[in-house]
């Protein structure tokens, strides 16, 4: 099969303009045989119970679906719409074209499997158009948030899958967190976050401390830590006490919120936080 193929790239999180992708071979229709392949199509429908089983012979399977193929019902056309990260030999390397013989053979809910287990997608539909066509149609997941952890930076969703690596300075319009385990945790944090804008638009980054709280490291230096439990009433809390007092003004002002009933406030440059 010849392929037209547009290439996004390494992988990594890119600006590619998003259109389908057109692989095909020429055609090859030898109509006195159309007749015999469609006898051919309902027989190897019976004997491999729809493609799903083998009841006789292999060789016999294989050569009904040859038939099927130099009728002119292989796969020569592949039409891929609604991606823009994922690339291209990744796709084709899911489908698994090459191993599939016939479209009758091809089995879409199983290439629909191998899709979504790409990092990228989040759903995949995959539909034969007789005589020669397969229709796919996938959906990417959303970039949420970028995880710092072991000196690599990867984009996340809201799931905490990770998307992709990508290098440093990459997509600074989203939340930026670290530490092991932050992904699995990110979602509630940030949800909390955006309810108070005037606080989550100061955040430089969340880190994870301990895999069990968030540690708030601000643009200006300040650091608030938030309790392990109960950490959106915190920064609601946190959001109160910066309108009053503007603490997260302060370059070395340091705000201890893991008491429920306690705000601690201290202006020192070395405050570790524990944990």
């Amino acid at each position: 099969m010849h392929r037209q193929a547009r290439q996004h790239g390494n992988g990594h999180y890119g600006d590619a303009t998003q259109s389908p992708v057109l692989a095909h071979a020429p055609r090859r229709r030898i109509l006195p045989l159309v007749l015999c392949a469609c006898i051919g199509a309902g027989a190897y429908a019976w004997l491999s119970d729809g493609g799903r089983s083998a009841r006789v012979a292999i060789p016999l399977a294989e050569q009904i679906d040859g038939l099927l193929v130099r009728a002119g019902f292989g796969i020569n056309e592949v039409w891929l719409s609604g991606y823009r990260n994922t690339v291209d030999t990744d796709l084709f390397a899911a489908l698994d074209i090459e191993k599939s013989g016939s479209l009758l053979r091809f089995s879409p809910s199983q290439a629909r499997l191998r899709l979504e287990q790409l990092s990228w997608i989040d759903t995949a539909a995959v539909t034969r158009v007789l005589p020669d066509r397969l229709s796919i149609v996938v959906r990417e997941r959303t970039p949420f948030a970028v995880w710092m952890y072991q000196g690599r930076h990867a984009l996340i969703d809201a799931t905490g899958r990770v998307l992709a690596y990508v290098t440093k300075g990459i997509r600074e319009d989203l939340p930026r967190i670290s530490g092991e385990a932050a992904p699995d945790a990110a979602n509630e944090l940030i949800a909390a976050l955006q309810r108070h804008p005037e606080v989550a638009g100061k955040v430089d980054i969340a880190d994870r401390v301990s895999k069990r709280r968030w540690t708030l490291k601000f643009v200006s230096g300040a650091m608030v830590h938030l309790p392990a439990d109960g950490e959106a009433e915190a920064i609601d809390r946190l959001a109160d006490l910066q309108i009053r007092e503007k603490v997260l003004d302060g370059s070395a002002l340091h705000v201890d919120l893991r008491l429920a009933h306690r705000t601690v406030v201290r202006a020192t440059a070395d405050h570790s936080g524990g944990t």
